[in-house]
């Protein structure tokens, strides 16, 4: 292995290491109210947030923020790890806000929004191009040498920042609606990214692969109380088998007659509820 080599997988390995420890640092949940910065953009970037985030859940494994200003909620989510990043891809990211604190996303005063929406063949030319996909965390049994199962991640090209452009692109093109439920002033189930609600959401990987993704709602659609600015909210990953696609492939195998998914991470659905109380300027 040539020097250049050696010098990127060790600040690759040094990445990893200061991200884990960063999480392990940070709350399940986040812990107190934020105001959004005054230059708070949604691009997909946090560079408004000098790139640290207030909480790591470990249920779903992403970073998050939330936060507000005088007319807007804003949430802000970065996902680091590849599978994660590729069930994000794959069925999205869904946020709840129950006005009344309940922990209830199917409530008739439950505002969810979903983002993105993307099918099975671009999701894979996304993350293809935005970075080199993991094994599943399930050991794949040999036989006769040779996995019983196919395995291409070791031909996957290695992420430069040309290939990251590529993923971004695909991802600007092919998710261009947001998912919505229980948005009365709204009578659609599902908004172009370029709406004239003011409901606004972004996603970029940067250069390292990590996903980053932004939404903005107007307070006016939360309906909240006006003597409560408290409510509860949900973040969760679906799992792939609550809304499976046209070609996307659930894998099995059978040690010791049980049947058991390879992909279980992806297939199964993970989320989280906390509070969050509106802080005034």
């Amino acid at each position: 292995m040539d020097t250049c080599k050696k010098f990127v997988m060790l600040l690759s390995l040094l990445f990893c290491q200061n991200l884990h420890s960063f999480a392990q640092k940070l709350p399940n949940v986040q812990q107190s109210s934020v105001r959004a910065p005054p230059n708070i953009k949604i691009d997909g970037k946090l560079t408004e947030w000098d790139g640290q985030l207030q909480a790591f859940n470990h249920a779903t494994d992403i970073f998050y923020t939330v936060s507000n200003d005088d007319n807007n909620l804003y949430l802000a989510i970065q996902a680091t790890k590849p599978r994660v990043i590729e069930k994000i891809i794959d069925v999205g990211i869904t946020f709840t806000v129950n006005k009344l604190g309940k922990k209830n996303d199917d409530a008739h005063e439950s505002v969810t929004v979903s983002y993105p929406n993307i099918d099975v063949a671009n999701g894979q030319r996304i993350l293809i191009n935005a970075g080199k996909k993991v094994k599943s965390d399930i050991p794949i049994p040999i036989r006769n040498g040779q996995s019983i199962l196919p395995d291409t991640t070791d031909r996957l090209p290695t992420r430069t920042d040309s290939l990251v452009k590529i993923a971004n692109a695909l991802l600007t093109a092919r998710a261009k609606t947001i998912a919505i439920k229980g948005l009365t002033d709204i009578s659609e189930d599902s908004i172009s990214v370029y709406n004239e609600n003011k409901i606004y959401v972004a996603a970029k990987f940067d250069r390292d692969g990590n996903y980053t993704y932004e939404l903005t709602i107007p307070l006016k659609y939360l309906h909240l109380e006006k003597d409560s600015k408290k409510f509860s909210y949900n973040i969760k990953l679906p799992g792939r088998l609550v809304h499976p696609k046209v070609g996307m492939n659930t894998r099995y195998i059978y040690p010791n007659g049980q049947m058991v998914d390879v992909d279980q991470d992806l297939d199964a659905t993970t989320d989280f509820w906390a509070e969050y109380t509106i802080v005034a300027k």
